[in-house]
């Protein structure tokens, strides 16, 4: 029953390109781990999960109707207020060793008074489970990132979008290291943008991830391929992370930067997954530590996530 928990990081991790913000709209995991300490699902197991992911932006105190734009013209400048992502996300066991996945967001952003929805790009994945002992495990992720998001744009200062127009691949390692309740995981994920909508691309994206996790119940190893021990029938665990995300800048197809555009952002994570028999609520909350970005942007104030998931 463990297994539960199964592959919850990569799927915010994969929401991170779909939404084409500088301002790290998209959700970022690459790197946010849900607590999950398996990396891949049992042969001919089913993950289907819903995912929520808000986010608070500021304006560094300034009301948008008293900024103005970077070329110096009196007009306006939007600026990104908030976003919600909601990420649906199947996953299946083709055997004990790989799980194929696929990730399709739904994304509102606001910059008040515009704001814009739409589907994003869907991802399709696949995890190879290639190392394996008792207490240590590692898994590769690659996939492909769609053109499937909508070509709206609300027309901020820091080209905001959400969908891309692009095919993006898209790989990523983690590692995960067990002591009885405790582990230990790491992860690093690359996407790699090519040009979209109207010849642009929107920056590739670099995302790395240090969590720890506690078991609270149905403590366990984390490399484990016997499902017949399902332990208790309520399974907490508890987890904290550092997860930074790398926003490359972007450009047009004649080599010319978008002006604000690209960054860093470190966070910090405290979160908890809640689990009965084969669902689960992972919920976490996140603060910026660091953040950098190029011109001007909305900084991050906060993230809040939580995830419904049931196995099959």
């Amino acid at each position: 029953m463990r297994k539960l928990f199964a592959v919850l990081l990569f799927v915010m991790m994969y929401a991170h390109g779909n939404s084409q913000c500088t301002c790290s709209t998209s959700s970022s995991d690459p790197s946010v781990d849900n607590g999950s300490h398996n990396l891949v699902l049992n042969k001919g197991q089913w993950l289907v999960g819903l995912y929520g992911d808000a986010r608070k932006f500021t304006v560094d105190g300034i009301s948008s109707e008293h900024q103005h734009h970077s070329n110096g013209s009196n007009s306006a400048m939007v600026m990104l207020q908030s976003a919600g992502i909601a990420t649906a996300d199947v996953r299946y066991g083709l055997n004990d060793r790989i799980t194929l996945g696929m990730q399709l967001p739904y994304l509102r952003l606001v910059a008040a008074p515009y704001s814009a929805a739409g589907l994003g790009d869907m991802n399709l994945t696949a995890a190879w489970d290639f190392f394996v002992k008792k207490d240590l495990a590692a898994a590769m992720v690659l996939g492909l990132e769609l053109p499937t998001g909508v070509r709206s744009d609300i027309g901020t200062e820091t080209s905001t979008s959400i969908g891309s127009g692009s095919w993006d691949p898209v790989a990523g390692l983690n590692v995960v290291k067990s002591w009885g309740r405790n582990f230990v995981r790491a992860g690093v994920f690359y996407k790699y943008s090519t040009y979209g909508f109207d010849g642009v691309n929107y920056g590739s994206f670099t995302g790395h991830s240090l969590s720890y996790t506690y078991e609270w119940k149905d403590g366990g190893s984390c490399c484990s391929r016997d499902s017949s021990k399902t332990g208790s029938a309520y399974r907490i665990n508890f987890f904290a992370a550092l997860n930074g995300e790398i926003n490359g800048q972007q450009f047009k197809s004649n080599s010319v930067f978008v002006s604000n555009t690209g960054g860093y952002i470190l966070l910090a994570q405290l979160g908890t997954t809640f689990g009965h028999g084969k669902f689960s609520i992972p919920m976490s909350f996140s603060l910026p530590v660091f953040q950098t970005y190029n011109g001007m942007q909305s900084p991050l104030v906060y993230r809040v996530k939580i995830g419904f998931v049931r196995t099959f």
